[in-house]
């Protein structure tokens, strides 16, 4: 049994899979309200998570489940401090207000050759505008910050204890350089990113989840995390554009298309 979790900007889904990736029949569950999002395009991350663990309840799960993978809305950013408490809010693709920051990238750095090695442009939704605007607007925040997450590390972070983020959610944050498979690290020293700032970045997990997580679900406590993905990924993959000969559209509160 696979457990797959999917966090949107619109809602919360979780479902279960048996070992041919059907869906087992009834074992579904939705979150109950809508998200929240101000008119920034900022969500509250504790109450996202709350969202995600009473959707998990409401699965109501009667059987061991072996594994568990989650699929996440890319382009998001909040800081932690050194307890894992978040020191901003959710910053997501649809704020906007790091433009004027995107704009002054593109006067410091060669965008083209940036892109070639991130697959990130000089965009408000990327960590480097990001980055520059919470530590211009948001001053205070940005210094109690002790390390850089998406939403999904965040999620990981608070049910599995692990600090890290994954190949697939790095690379949507324009600070992950594709061809060593890392962060890009002079790129990173050149915005004047403190390294110790950016999560560990990993290729593979197995984490298991806390025991306060296990105790609530004991059908999910030899379950192992295997894989976390930004949501357009799992997109392509689900509708079978895999190779560059097709394309996948993806519809949902934003709309992307996609070539892997």
């Amino acid at each position: 049994m696979l457990l797959s979790i999917d966090v949107g900007t619109s809602g919360v889904r979780a479902g279960l899979f048996d070992e041919r990736g059907d869906e087992v029949p009834g074992a579904q569950a939705y979150s109950q309200r809508p998200l929240e999002m101000s008119s920034f395009g900022e969500l509250r991350p504790n109450r996202l998570v709350n969202e995600v663990i009473e959707t998990i309840d409401r699965l109501q799960l009667n059987t061991p489940v072996d594994h568990i993978a989650i699929s996440a809305f890319w382009h998001s950013l909040l800081g932690v401090d050194s307890a894992g408490r978040s020191t901003t809010n959710l910053l997501t693709w649809a704020d906007t207000r790091a433009a004027q920051f995107a704009n002054e990238l593109r006067s410091q750095f060669n965008e083209p050759e940036m892109h070639a090695r991130t697959g990130c442009r000089f965009h408000p939704s990327y960590w480097p505008a990001k980055l520059r605007w919470l530590k211009h607007e948001e001053t205070d925040h940005f210094n109690k910050t002790h390390c850089w997450l998406g939403f999904a590390e965040f999620l990981c972070l608070r049910l599995f204890g692990e600090n890290a983020t994954y190949v697939s959610t790095a690379s949507a944050t324009g600070l992950f350089n594709q061809r060593n498979c890392d962060w890009d690290w002079d790129f990173v020293d050149a915005l004047g990113i403190a390294r110790e700032t950016l999560p560990k970045l990993k290729t593979q997990t197995d984490a298991r989840l806390t025991d306060e997580f296990a105790s609530r679900w004991p059908g999910l406590a030899d379950a192992r995390l295997i894989t976390v993905v930004g949501d357009g990924a799992a997109n392509n993959i689900g509708a079978g554009c895999s190779t560059k000969d097709k394309i996948a559209l993806m519809i949902g509160t934003s709309g992307a298309m996609r070539v892997v």
